[in-house]
């Protein structure tokens, strides 16, 4: 069994007992339901998250408490592209918010502005990325995770929008608040390292990109061990960066590690080993290797 099917296997019997001592409408399997429902949604199993999502907003009773479900259904509306259901339950999170304490506003404020990202709907993003900052100024959170958070959701709107500069900037802002409180080698580092790798291969500043993937990739190994799927994530950025400098073998490796980890924990039929498996097959077509490479196109579009 993997790490989530014995989760599933927990949250299952956590159901069981809190429905037989609580009831089946309880706030403790609302909570339940609201956890499968992540693990469902980290599957990208976005249907199936759906499902139990609603299922807890049935049981929740006041807007505070329905607050954390509207964002979860808009934010799984939106990775099923589905932005019309998305932008309804984003505008019942604003509506909810009115009860909420700041600091959860900020963090909120944040996915909404992802959403108007998403939408290229440039101003808005900006305008609710600002709403979260002007909560943690007020608070006095200048240098808070939430903050750093902020700075890193910027950084990639500029970046969407090709004003790389401007996307540096803010990634610098970021890691440098990261680092100031968890120090050096912590997983949240790791993700702005990897940002920035993307950012800097997008430059064309390759040894850049290969050397902030490498921190997060060294970081990463020590919180996760060898087999994650952020580990993959980043073996698979590694192996894209050798391939365009046509090191296609230290890339084959890169990518090969990848796919053994995605297919393991994700299942050959993900789309995000299915990006992997592409990702071979370009390198061995570069190699010459057209079997292998015909093999792995295939089995990325199955």
């Amino acid at each position: 069994l993997s790490e989530y099917d014995v989760a599933m296997n927990f949250y299952n019997k956590a159901l069981d007992i809190s429905e037989s001592i609580y009831g089946t409408k309880s706030m403790e399997c609302a909570s339940i339901f609201s956890n499968i429902g992540i693990l469902y949604r980290y599957l990208d199993n976005f249907e199936k998250a759906l499902e139990y999502y609603y299922l807890s907003l049935e049981l929740k009773i006041n807007n505070h408490e329905k607050s954390t479900c509207y964002y979860n259904i808009a934010s799984t509306y939106t990775k099923l592209s589905d932005y019309e259901n998305a932008k309804k339950y984003y505008d019942k999170l604003l509506e909810s918010l009115d009860e909420m304490d700041k600091l959860s506003c900020s963090s909120y404020y944040i996915g909404v502005a992802d959403f108007y990202s998403i939408l290229g709907n440039k101003g808005d993003a900006l305008h609710y990325f600002n709403k979260s900052m002007a909560l943690l100024e007020e608070l006095g959170l200048e240098r808070h995770p939430r903050m750093a958070r902020v700075y890193n959701e910027i950084a990639g709107l500029y970046f969407s929008y090709g004003d790389y500069d401007l996307s540096l900037e803010y990634y610098n802002k970021s890691i440098t608040i990261l680092k100031e409180i968890y120090g050096t080698y912590h997983p949240k580092v790791a993700v702005v390292y990897n940002n920035m790798g993307v950012l800097s291969s997008k430059m064309g500043s390759i040894d850049n990109a290969i050397e902030y993937f490498q921190k997060a990739y060294e970081i990463q190994i020590v919180k996760y061990g060898e087999e994650h799927t952020t580990i993959a994530t980043t073996l698979h950025n590694i192996s894209s960066i050798l391939l365009s400098k046509e090191e296609y073998d230290k890339a084959l490796e890169y990518a090969l590690k990848a796919l053994e980890i995605r297919g393991k924990i994700l299942g050959n039929n993900n789309v995000k080993t299915a990006s992997t498996y592409e990702l071979v097959g370009g390198i061995y077509d570069n190699k010459g290797d057209k079997e292998e490479a015909l093999k792995h196109y295939n089995r990325s579009l199955e």
